[in-house]
């Protein structure tokens, strides 16, 4: 099973709350610097770069989900190279396939202005 990192793929923010365009994020094992293996996809089987390039809106260009047992330390640099900070360990989200599919939204069902 695999966890997903940077969940809702938000922007990465500066310290003074810029969107960082075309930076980076390098993901590690934690308290260490040996790089892991991230995927775009829950089944692990289509790999991504790391570390990973942020597009002009501060944010990955796909879902990214690791496998594995130890925990992960995400550098975040800006475009040229200078690390912005450190978070360490990264926040994991545990996600199955069957869970995403039983998912369902309905904007109408759920306004609380409404009900």
């Amino acid at each position: 099973m695999a966890d997903q990192l940077l969940a809702g793929l938000p922007p990465v923010l500066d310290f003074n709350g810029d969107v960082v365009a075309g930076g980076s994020v390098t993901f590690f094992e934690t308290n260490t610097t040996t790089p892991v293996a991230i995927w775009s996809d829950i089944a692990a089987t289509i790999p991504l770069a790391n570390p990973l390039t942020l597009d002009s809106a501060g944010r990955p260009s796909s879902q990214i989900f690791y496998v594995g047992t130890v925990a992960v330390k995400e550098v975040i640099k800006d475009a040229g190279g200078a690390t912005l900070y450190t978070v360490d360990p990264s926040p994991r989200f545990s996600v199955t396939a069957a869970a995403a599919a039983g998912v369902t939204y309905s904007p109408i069902a759920f306004n609380p202005s409404l009900n």
